[in-house]
């Protein structure tokens, strides 16, 4: 799941690569995300899709400056937004 988030991501940013790196040492080895809680108590149902989602959230990215620090950017003052 974390490839197919990262392969929605990068579907935004021409050129983006993948790179591969050990799993830091006491990382969980597993997980599964469960909503039925969340369904069964509050009557809560996800409306929007991951893919949507994702298109979604790089858009107000995109749309809001300083939404992300120039710090974090690899190529500094929000150059990876703006592609």
């Amino acid at each position: 799941m974390v490839r197919r988030i990262g392969e929605l991501i990068a579907a935004h940013y021409p050129g983006a690569r993948f790179e591969r790196a050990p799993m830091p040492a006491g990382d969980p080895l597993g997980g599964c995300v469960d909503t039925r809680l969340a369904a069964e108590l509050l009557g809560w149902a996800p409306a929007i899709g991951l893919a949507d989602g994702i298109d979604r959230y790089v858009a107000w990215l995109r749309s809001t400056p300083g939404a992300v620090p120039d710090w974090f950017t690899a190529d500094g003052p929000s150059a990876a937004l703006a592609a």
